[in-house]
């Protein structure tokens, strides 16, 4: 090793931590030569140095699978971001990102989404419209279409058979106890709803629970399967998808750029499917 060497490694260092000791021009350089390769600190590396703090969280569960674990892992990675801009440095230098079931925000990565409009299209076509007396639906579409498509596709489909009145929503739930508040106000209402759309299992949780011993039916029809559904005094009508099918579809596409496919980056929609139990077809 030349003599240079450990001087030129200190001078890197320097200029990376803020340290007095070098020249602008000399930092400037090293600034240009650090931009131009792409480097970025390690932060996890340096945290494994006596006393230092990583600002890592780790979180060990016994089964991911079970709702227990899942909701302690929603609970501690709960956190607004606002896009995924702060992928970009890791994109451009050619980490291989795979996002599932929603679409990057300013990033061009490999995308597996679900296709959420030809579920929900399917949803307020096939069980809903075959009740002729409901004239009056109310849902939160929006919150179901993450794929970036048209939020009033559901509103749309049905208004186009003259099946839905306008008249207001309930507001955003995106869990069983604010749906549950919420269809509790919509139940409440002069005209309440005949048919209810959920945009995912947990909001079907909270609506199933507003709704549990109406007096008159209530049509529903809910987005994403959930556990004992086939078992409940009406079964519950969903438009299912298949989760362990979309984890494993991002992982082989993972697994095929860490080989060095280097093509542009893929999207690709895994199909839904309606599974008719009866909750759909209830007539008020």
């Amino acid at each position: 090793m030349s003599p240079s060497r450990p001087r030129c490694l200190k001078t890197v260092s320097r200029v990376v931590n803020g340290e007095l000791g070098v020249s602008p021009a000399r930092s400037d350089r090293v600034d240009a030569a650090i931009a131009a390769l792409g480097y970025q600190r390690n932060a996890l590396a340096r945290a494994l140095r006596p006393g230092q703090v990583s600002h890592t969280l780790g979180l060990v569960m016994g089964d991911v699978a079970n709702p227990f674990y899942s909701a302690i892992a929603c609970g501690a990675s709960r956190k607004p971001c606002g896009g995924h801009c702060y992928l970009l440095p890791e994109v451009r230098v050619g980490t291989p990102i795979v996002f599932l079931d929603g679409p990057p925000a300013h990033v061009e990565a490999d995308t597996i989404l679900l296709d959420n409009v030809g579920g929900a299209r399917a949803a307020v076509e096939r069980p809903l419209p075959r009740a002729p007396a409901h004239r009056r639906r109310r849902g939160r579409p929006a919150d179901l279409h993450r794929d970036g498509a048209p939020a009033r596709l559901p509103r749309r489909a049905l208004r186009a058979r003259n099946r839905v009145r306008r008249g207001p929503r309930a507001p955003g739930s995106h869990d069983a106890v604010t749906a549950e508040t919420a269809v509790r106000e919509l139940l409440a209402l002069p005209w309440p709803p005949t048919a209810l759309f959920t945009a995912n299992n947990r909001i079907t949780t909270g609506a199933l629970r507003a709704t549990w011993g109406a007096r008159r039916p209530l049509a529903l029809v809910g987005f994403d399967d959930l556990e004992l559904a086939e078992l409940l005094t009406v079964p519950v009508t969903v438009v299912a998808d298949d989760a362990a099918e979309l984890g494993c579809r991002g992982a082989k596409v993972l697994c095929r750029r860490l080989g060095g496919y280097d093509g542009p980056a893929d999207r690709r929609v895994l199909q839904t499917e309606v599974v008719t139990r009866g909750s759909g077809e209830l007539v008020a």
